[in-house]
């Protein structure tokens, strides 16, 4: 998520921090290097589907959803992750706030309806996507041995 490095005390004095976030792991809602954040301080406890921007304990700061809440913290994973990570209360830097695409700074792409309701479905989903993103996984590692042992055997013929 871009500089400045001490972003929690930037937001603390300026009431907001904005930032074109980096990577893929919110892909497809947020779009790494295209789409404009914008990160306020907590005003209210975190919910479920809420986006977190959080400070790992090495220091990293990742924005990713809140999948499941918990007394202790949050299960937070990225849109595009089949991972997990807990996150305590005190991990966390601000929410995302606004969204802004295509460089269009006047519709606010979290305001849309259509985006809550998808964001909800691809969530919910996770379980079938994991087992399909398995299954691709096998698959593709067939192939490649595949192709690997039929380019050998091509290699040898010549």
């Amino acid at each position: 998520m871009g500089n400045p490095s001490n972003k929690r005390s930037f937001i603390d004095e300026n009431g907001f921090y904005v930032s074109t976030p980096l990577g893929n792991s919110m892909f497809p809602f947020i779009r790494g290097g295209e789409d404009l954040a914008v990160i306020f301080p907590l005003k209210e406890k975190p919910k479920k589907f809420d986006v977190m921007l959080y400070e790992r304990q090495d220091g990293e700061h990742v924005l990713h959803r809140i999948v499941k809440t918990a007394a202790e913290g949050y299960l937070v994973r990225g849109d595009n992750c089949y991972f997990e990570e807990f996150v305590t209360e005190e991990q966390i830097i601000g929410y995302l706030g606004k969204l802004f695409r295509n460089g269009n700074t006047k519709k606010d792409v979290l305001e849309s309806g259509g985006y809550r309701t998808a964001v909800r479905l691809w969530v919910l989903a996770y379980p079938l996507r994991r087992c399909v993103y398995a299954i691709w996984k096998r698959m593709t590692r067939r192939v490649f041995s595949l192709h690997r042992k039929v380019k050998t055997l091509w290699e040898k013929r010549k």
